[in-house]
């Protein structure tokens, strides 16, 4: 077990984060948001080296958010998990701006999402 990455889930259903949270917890050290305003008050509480944000959230996206994140904290790794197609297709857009490391599609495999963590938390 290597629990030294520190990961924030950010995601606003509630049982998703749950199910994440328990997928990586033997391996990762686990903070959680419902939401980008939360998330955000997370990284300044909590020294986190990698954020996994859903793309599909009321009053914030995943994409904004994690803008925000890279500019407040731009050390911190990012991801971004969406169930859009369209998210998806704009994938590389995403990654060739900097914005995120990977974007992955819903649902995601525990082994691909481990990778894209590490790579992410590098």
């Amino acid at each position: 077990m290597d629990n030294d990455v520190r990961v924030l889930l950010v995601d606003d259903d509630r049982l998703i984060l749950l199910g994440l949270e328990r997928q990586l917890r033997r391996k990762f050290v686990i903070v959680t948001a419902s939401n980008g305003d939360e998330g955000l008050e997370q990284l300044e509480r909590n020294e986190i080296d990698a954020v996994v944000s859903d793309h599909n959230m009321p009053e914030m996206s995943g994409v904004e958010f994690l803008t925000r994140v890279r500019e407040q904290f731009p050390h911190t790794g990012r991801v971004l998990l969406t169930g859009s197609v369209e998210v998806c297709n704009r994938a590389d857009d995403l990654t060739d701006a900097g914005l995120v490391s990977d974007v992955l599609a819903k649902p995601v495999h525990r082994d691909v999402l481990t990778a894209a963590i590490e790579r992410a938390a590098g």
